[in-house]
């Protein structure tokens, strides 16, 4: 009886089991950042977390001039960034993107303005939850926010 149980429960439980983000182990730490910064994300937003998870199955890293999403679930990750000194832009980055993952996952034809606006509001609110977050991340993320409602109107 108490083997059902438990199974029952396990069954139960399995809509909030994710199947774990495979990052892509180049040397230097990168892995090691990019899992720092989910840990990050799960401390501090568990919502914004379970989005991240749901939607990216893998995170890479290139040698482009932004970070951004490569398909429907794979992050890329700038070289410039993931060298930077922020672990909390390395979080942001994982937010911002998993956004895109998830609006890509509803419609792919999002107005790719009012993508970035509704991505940057997402990235901004979870910044506003790290206790002692760069400014300049606060920053960018507002400057981004006034750039992109200007271009939705």
């Amino acid at each position: 009886m108490m083997k059902q149980l438990v199974l029952l429960f396990f069954l139960l439980t399995l809509n909030k089991v994710y199947a774990q983000i495979s990052i892509v182990d180049i040397g230097d730490g990168w892995k090691q950042r990019v899992d720092s910064a989910i840990t990050l994300i799960k401390t501090y937003d568990y919502d914004k977390y379970e989005v991240l998870v749901r939607h990216c199955k893998n995170v890479g890293f290139w040698d482009g001039p932004f970070s951004s999403i490569e398909n429907e679930n794979s992050i890329v990750i700038t070289k410039n960034d993931i060298k930077g000194k922020s672990l909390n832009n390395i979080a942001a980055i994982l937010v911002h993107e998993s956004k895109h993952l998830e609006l890509l996952s509803r419609d792919k034809n999002t107005d790719e303005n009012l993508e970035e606006f509704i991505c940057y509001s997402y990235e901004y609110d979870f910044l506003k939850k790290i206790p002692n977050v760069e400014i300049w991340l606060l920053d960018n993320a507002l400057y981004m926010l006034d750039y992109y409602s200007k271009k939705t109107k």
